[in-house]
């Protein structure tokens, strides 16, 4: 079954590649593989002491929530439960104990074995599910070795212990993703809003980027056109100063994937437009520890003579050397045009860590 599931996904990465070389411009898509993580499913038990770490008063969802239980009793091999919502119960269901801690490794053997196909086909992202502490990220790393060494790791917050975490977790993975789907189980639903605004700011504060995911425009499953509620969730994602709004069901199996994928560029583009950008700055500034470094030091002064002369972009530029390559991609894209002001961050010489002279020039 693995064989066939990998050789599925080996073809759909083939196609995007092929996909993003079939345009006349360069395309960067990156791809991102997505791990089980530590999960209990219904029918599927091996693995989980999930009977050990439940109380009896204990909450446990089922299928997103859809199910919920009490438990009553708690007996040598098994829990005696009361349904509070009851429904249909299927096989391989998510379940979720709120409130408690679940005693699973970070990775399981699957994970692995997905791990080392992502290496295989080279991909840029992995999307770490229900991290809990820094350990998790750890121990992914030390599986991906050296040859993953490059895959950037973004955590999955998606429970309470991983709220409780973020902190390391931030510190110790390239980026966080604020899975909502099941931190909206695993948390009350009034505090989502707080979990996400939360997270967000903590990784503007660090600097890594931010995911908001999980039913940004659920109903356009089903629907060729969002909600209204849907339209002002994303808008206040990018408002929050998240870096990425993710798309999943919508595209994953909803009838108007397209739709769905514009109607989000629309939206995003009209939030970032309405975006207090300065004021977010200053307080990045306000809160970043002293003496910063400096990669930090001219970030902040790039980011400030940007402003100051209002320049239409800041490039840095590589040892490649191609700024006239970037300042065209921005004059096609329409955000730089003859006359304005652009920021040039280089270095003074080439290699890690010596990017640090800033001038300003003129496109012609």
């Amino acid at each position: 079954m693995h064989v066939v599931v990998f050789q599925y996904h080996a073809e759909t990465i083939a196609n995007i590649r092929e996909a993003c070389e079939s345009f006349s411009e360069v395309r960067q898509i990156g791809i991102a593989l997505d791990t089980k993580g530590p999960e209990i499913r219904t029918g599927i038990l091996v693995g989980g002491p999930s009977a050990e770490v439940v109380k009896e008063g204990s909450h446990i969802f089922v299928d997103d929530g859809l199910i919920s239980l009490v438990v009553d009793e708690i007996r040598e091999n098994g829990v005696v439960c009361i349904v509070e919502n009851g429904g249909m119960l299927g096989s391989r269901k998510g379940v979720n104990l709120p409130g408690t801690i679940v005693d699973l490794p970070a990775i399981s053997d699957k994970d692995i074995q997905d791990l080392k196909f992502g290496i295989e086909q080279g991909v840029d992202i992995i999307f770490a599910s229900f991290i809990r502490n820094a350990e998790g990220i750890r121990t992914i790393r030390k599986v991906m070795g050296e040859k993953g060494k490059d895959i950037k790791i973004i955590a999955k917050i998606e429970n309470q212990e991983g709220m409780d975490n973020a902190d390391e977790i931030i510190a110790e993975s390239d980026g966080i993703m604020v899975a909502r789907g099941d931190l909206g189980i695993e948390i009350p639903v009034e505090k989502v809003f707080l979990a996400q605004k939360m997270l967000i700011a903590k990784c503007n504060k660090a600097g890594k980027p931010v995911i908001c995911a999980t039913q940004m425009l659920e109903s356009m499953v089903k629907k060729p056109r969002p909600t209204r509620a849907e339209g002002s969730d994303v808008a206040n994602a990018v408002l929050d100063g998240a870096d990425c709004v993710m798309l999943s069901g919508e595209t994953a199996k909803g009838d108007y994937p397209i739709e769905a994928l514009k109607i989000m560029h629309f939206i995003c583009k009209e939030a970032e437009a309405a975006c207090y950008h300065r004021r977010f700055f200053e307080e990045i500034i306000i809160n970043t520890p002293r003496p910063t470094d400096v990669t930090q030091t001219i970030a902040i002064a790039a980011t400030s003579a940007a402003a100051s002369c209002n320049a239409s972009a800041i490039l840095l530029i590589t040892t490649t050397g191609r700024i006239n390559h970037g300042i065209e991609i921005g004059k096609d894209r329409g955000f730089i045009h003859r006359g304005d002001f652009l920021v040039v961050i280089t270095g003074w010489r080439q290699g890690a860590g010596f990017t640090n002279a800033l001038r300003i020039i003129t496109a012609s």
